[in-house]
């Protein structure tokens, strides 16, 4: 028997195509075969000498006791923190039982072929919208139709989250709640599906696909509704189509945890692919093995060669923003749209270079650490 007293029925342990699985208090760990099989044989009640028996393990099994110690010292430890807080102050706005309502309606877009058919519809009647419209929309808003466009452009931005908690129910997993937070400095939705981290690999993609996916939609449908309304509100809807395409890109963008990072992290396997991804100079500075193949190592160098061309390019434009601010600066009085443009372009030249430092520090860190590993 274990030397430790925890309750191994709180572990739920589920094997995928691909690894086992362990979920602890909604919390997510994978782990290797022969753990996941001992860990279902020790939560079926078999004591740790018969487990090791079973599996000619019988040698090993001192060893076998310290890893099992170990990992549930983690998850123990795991549980009282927060795990992927990448998401801050977050606000539930739609609970359990509203999202899995809502979030039935979409089901019927989720079968395998409807997700290709569709997604290639919608992707060819955006792409012919903007190609075929002006490059920004021109909305003039009065009290009243600034009310509409907000509320519209919320209830896309809930329908996103809805295409996640949809896409996870249609895989037989159930999301909890929908609600508002901030990411970095930004003011976000999210929705929480947290325990698709079971699925298999395939499956997690098209739930990380699946807000995208029926924002394309919901565009195809808006783009029918501007045809058919006058022009003030057929300019209306050009400025909700072209901001909800706005927020598609952004959603694929994958050098921030948004969904095109967890499409690329799920697709090729690689947990923690930012995190590997910064570190990158200092494994190749040191020689050090960035992950276990060549394969991953290639991917998690060009997503590092990338993002850390992206985080130059970042500081080139908001400090090429914030100068060109000051330098218009009027001669005579200033107006509320000059501090307003000065004080939004200034807190995005201070949180590139903030953010820079804070990287250049983990690097640093990371340096120091692994020099005196290896010095050892």
């Amino acid at each position: 028997m274990l030397n430790r007293n925890i309750t191994l029925k709180q572990l739920e342990i589920v094997k995928n195509s691909e690894q086992f699985v362990v979920v602890y208090r909604d919390k997510i760990f994978y782990v290797g075969d022969l753990m996941g099989l001992i860990l279902i044989d020790l939560k079926n009640g078999l004591c740790l000498e018969e487990i090791c028996k079973k599996n000619n393990q019988v040698d090993s099994c001192p060893f076998i006791k310290v890893e099992i110690n170990n990992f549930l010292d983690n998850i123990e430890n795991s549980s009282k923190s927060k795990q992927n807080n990448y998401i801050y102050f977050k606000v539930p706005l739609l609970k359990q039982k509203v999202v899995v309502f809502l979030s039935r309606l979409f089901i019927p877009l989720f079968k395998s072929r409807t997700i290709a058919y569709m997604s290639v519809i919608s992707i060819a009647c955006n792409l012919l919208y903007l190609f075929n419209s002006q490059v920004l929309p021109d909305v003039k808003l009065n009290s009243t139709t600034a009310l509409y466009y907000y509320i519209i452009l919320l209830i896309c931005f809930v329908i996103h989250e809805l295409g996640h908690t949809a896409a996870s129910i249609s895989f037989n997993v159930t999301p909890k709640e929908i609600g508002f937070g901030i990411y970095i400095i930004f003011p976000v939705l999210y929705a929480d599906v947290t325990r698709v981290w079971i699925l298999d690999k395939s499956k997690k993609i098209i739930v990380n696909y699946a807000g995208i996916y029926l924002q394309l939609i919901l565009n195809c449908v808006l783009i029918v509704v501007q045809m058919a309304c006058s022009n003030t509100y057929a300019n209306l809807f050009n400025g909700i189509i072209k901001a909800n395409i706005s927020v598609i890109i952004f959603s694929l963008f994958p050098f921030i945890k948004n969904d095109g990072y967890w499409i690329i992290s799920d697709y090729f396997g690689l947990n923690n692919l930012l995190s590997k991804a910064k570190r990158v100079p200092v494994y190749l500075w040191l020689n050090k093995k960035i992950d276990f193949s060549p394969k991953s190592n290639i991917v998690i160098i060009l997503f590092s060669l990338c993002y850390y061309m992206f985080r130059f390019y970042v500081i080139y434009i908001t400090t090429k923003l914030f100068t060109r601010v000051l330098f218009s600066m009027p001669n005579e009085t200033i107006d509320f749209g000059f501090i307003l443009k000065l004080s939004l372009s200034g807190v995005g030249l201070f949180f590139s270079v903030y953010s820079t430092y804070k990287l250049i520090k983990l690097l640093v860190g990371e340096y120091k650490n692994n020099a005196t590993l290896k010095n050892v």
